[in-house]
């Protein structure tokens, strides 16, 4: 699968490295938080535990998102089942030196479509108010913003979001 500079498939257990490195970049622990995940086991575990009871449905589930040019991997997109949460919710996070340059809208645009493909009604999503890039980037995409919301197991409060397909 496809968009005009990227290309996405399954995450998968073998991305551990990546995902590693993604989860322990300082925007992705500023912006969401340490999950602890330091090592490949911890990485396995955190996708067996913790994202993919989340993806249930053919739509759903965590892509890595690659520059189509170098094959290089850049950051993950997703629609998720998420505990606390009653509408699907799309996330998205990058490697920092990927920021600015129009890939997070090519991947959720992307992520959109697969969602309505799949006649997915409506659309959720949870960024913390600090977080402008991404609250900006969700009103960019058409998502409104309804109210602060706190999920299982997280002390933040974030905003939520919601659009319809």
């Amino acid at each position: 699968m496809h968009s005009n500079r990227l290309t996405y498939r399954r995450l998968a257990f073998h991305d551990a490295p990546f995902l590693i490195e993604l989860l322990n970049s300082k925007a992705w622990l500023d912006n969401i938080g340490d999950r602890g995940v330091y090592n490949i086991e911890q990485a396995e575990t955190y996708l067996r535990e913790r994202i993919y009871p989340t993806c249930d449905k053919p739509w759903s589930g965590p892509y890595l998102m690659h520059l189509k040019k170098t094959n290089e991997p850049i950051g993950t997109i997703g629609i998720y089942a998420r505990p606390g949460l009653d509408i699907p919710d799309i996330g998205f996070a990058l490697l920092p030196q990927f920021f600015r340059k129009g890939y997070a809208t090519e991947a959720a645009n992307w992520a959109i479509d697969l969602a309505k493909k799949h006649k997915v009604p409506k659309l959720s999503a949870i960024a913390l108010p600090s977080n402008a890039a991404s609250v900006n980037l969700l009103r960019q995409l058409d998502f409104e913003p309804k109210d602060m919301v706190k999920l299982p197991d997280d002390e933040a409060d974030l905003q939520y979001f919601e659009r319809k397909l």
